[in-house]
């Protein structure tokens, strides 16, 4: 089977001072387009571009927004107290101020979608649509599964001895997010690798407060408007597939597809396929039509 590579290198992106944080914003596309923000999982060394980056060719009609969240990726890791999703919305929706987005469709896989969840709740206009894939945004326990002690003795071994290096980031990779390893683009693990190195990125693992308080936005599912896919792997280690199902039923206006053949990205590993689906949801006129 091919490979689906990131669509050429990292862009350098732009620097977007929001409140007292800086966001690291690559902009592609048409910017005369309808916006879509892609907002990327919580991976060490993962940001929008590798997740993402396979995705962005199909969508060169649109106008494409890809943030890193806070904490992550190349935008500021400062300390804070305040409650994970809610700060991560707070400046999301403060970004989209400055960028003159009213509102837009998302694509979020994992964590992202946890903040996509959030902004839809908080700041209901800017939400149109969006797609989340093996998100949790609460701390039910549906959501049981066998992964979290496989991915903390995963993340162990990556800082272990001397440190994150390629064949323990790979293995990460294989062990959490990927279906088939044999998939898994050398040049996706290279990058991830590079940014899991830099020294700030590198200091967030031994500092949780640079994430926030742990929130649970159970309460605030039921308030959502905007229609949302829960697009899941059928293999995803974290959530399984019965979390999707249960979410579903709390959100006024949803749907779940399962993507077989698909772990925890399957934006990665089926990149064609993964646009079809949240086209097709994007583009119908009406929900429930």
């Amino acid at each position: 089977m091919p490979i689906a590579p990131l669509s050429g290198p990292q862009p350098e992106g732009r620097k977007v001072a929001v409140f007292d944080e800086t966001i690291n914003l690559i902009e592609l596309g048409d910017p005369n387009g309808k916006p879509i923000v892609f907002l990327h999982g919580g991976g060490p060394g993962g940001n929008a571009w590798t997740d993402f980056g396979m995705i962005v060719p199909f969508f060169q009609d649109r106008r494409i927004i890809m943030p890193d969240l806070l904490g992550w990726g190349l935008s500021s890791k400062n300390p804070t107290t305040e409650p994970t999703w809610s700060r991560q919305s707070r400046h999301l929706n403060e970004l989209f101020n400055q960028l003159g987005v009213e509102n837009a469709d998302f694509a979020r896989s994992s964590q992202g979608g946890t903040a996509s969840l959030t902004l839809a709740a908080e700041y209901p206009n800017r939400v149109r649509r969006t797609v989340i894939s093996g998100s949790q945004p609460t701390f039910d326990v549906h959501s049981e599964s066998p992964a979290p002690g496989r991915a903390q003795a995963l993340i162990q071994d990556l800082y272990a001895g001397d440190g994150p290096d390629w064949a323990k980031s790979r293995a990460l990779m294989a062990g959490l997010e990927w279906h088939d390893e044999s998939r898994i683009p050398d040049e996706t693990v290279d990058l991830r690798l590079k940014q899991t190195l830099l020294p700030d990125t590198m200091a967030v693992w031994g500092d949780r407060s640079i994430r926030g308080e742990r929130q649970d936005i159970g309460e605030m599912l039921p308030k959502i408007e905007a229609p949302v896919l829960m697009l899941w792997g059928k293999f995803d280690p974290f959530l399984n597939l019965e979390y999707a199902v249960w979410l579903c039923r709390q959100l006024k206006n949803s749907d779940v597809y399962i993507m077989d053949k698909a772990s925890h990205h399957g934006e990665e590993e089926w990149p064609a396929d993964y646009t079809a689906i949240i086209k097709a949801f994007f583009e119908r006129e009406a929900f429930g039509n």
